[in-house]
């Protein structure tokens, strides 16, 4: 069945351009992977909801969606370590029973139809873009094209190749004159709009015994101010955690933050992490998933088990990391 399952996957290749043998970072093989995948599920969603016998479905529950999302998840059927070589697809081979064959046979077509019609879709050509402006809505177009292009952002570290049949496609976001149109800008309901707005503000503070309080009558100066577009306020943690594991650091962890093609960008120098998320969110969920892969493949690893680099990494980890709390083994 594996077998089967590689032959109709999609294969690509994460070519990193600045590391020691083109190895990809963690943090771009995860970013691609979550990227491909959203963008992947966000296409099901928009095709669940054109076929009628579906919203019939979901009408009397909307655990159908979710059930059909989760059933077709992209799973890695191959992978090649040394280049990041994987390949990708759904099992669409051996389908649980409890979907009858008119709805297999749609996920096999769905999956099909989602990777020669958008990830090996010709951007630049003016006829591919003409059957995607009538197939799909500004807000379809933005679901599904949005995270794809955000993976192969201009300012990512690496060329994200395409492997078809022996062909080599470097896959690249499309001409500025045309992105605004696979990823239009949805304009958001004032109803969601908050009056609270995020500002960023340096100020003499009184300071008590229980730290500084930001009531009126502490603040003796403001000296600079402005209000953020975006939640890129600094990010400098001094705890870190993902699921069950939380780490406590002897320092703060410097993190830039910064707002690109519609996703939040989380770098850290000191430790080449670099991630992102639609939200701000989303991206440092994957900075503490990224962290806390470093530790558990490096930190615990046995020197002999590992390269000079990596092992500079290992003293940096353990000089870092004060304590480590695993949650799931508390009474």
């Amino acid at each position: 069945m594996l077998d089967k399952l590689r032959e109709i996957a999609f294969r690509f290749q994460i070519d990193p351009d600045k590391t020691v043998g083109h190895a990809a970072r963690i943090s771009s093989v995860i970013s691609v992977l979550s990227s491909i995948n959203q963008s992947f599920q966000s296409f099901l969603e928009v095709e669940f909801f054109k076929n009628e016998d579906f919203v019939k479905a979901y009408e009397q529950s909307n655990k159908v969606l979710d059930s059909l999302k989760e059933d077709l998840e992209l799973l890695i059927v191959d992978l090649k370590f040394s280049s990041f070589e994987a390949a990708a697809v759904p099992n669409i081979i051996s389908p649980p029973s409890l979907f009858n064959d008119h709805v297999n046979r749609w996920k096999k077509e769905t999956y099909e139809d989602y990777k020669e019609n958008i990830l090996y879709g010709d951007y630049e050509d003016p006829k591919y873009l003409r059957k995607v402006l009538d197939r799909f809505s500004d807000i379809e177009r933005n679901q599904i094209f949005k995270p794809l292009f955000s993976a192969v952002s201009p300012e990512r570290p690496y060329k994200l190749n395409l492997l078809n049949e022996g062909v080599k496609k470097v896959l690249k976001q499309p001409a500025k004159n045309l992105y605004s149109f696979y990823v239009p800008k949805v304009k958001k309901s004032k109803i969601n709009e908050s009056v609270h707005k995020i500002v960023q503000f340096y100020a003499q503070v009184r300071k008590d015994e229980n730290g500084y309080s930001l009531s009126k009558k502490n603040i003796k100066q403001v000296y600079f101010w402005e209000e953020l577009d975006h939640e890129t306020y600094p990010y400098k943690p001094n705890t870190i955690a993902f699921e069950n594991t939380v780490y406590i650091l002897n320092k703060r962890i410097d993190c830039q933050v910064e707002f690109e093609d519609g996703m939040y960008v989380i770098q850290n120098l000191e430790y080449d992490i670099t991630v992102w998320g639609e939200t701000r969110e989303e991206a440092e969920y994957s900075f503490g998933f990224t962290f806390h892969s470093l530790y558990q493949n490096f930190a615990l690893e046995e020197d002999k088990k590992l390269s000079k680099a990596a092992i500079l990494l290992k003293e940096n980890l353990i000089k870092t990391v004060k304590k480590v709390i695993n949650e799931s083994q508390k009474s």
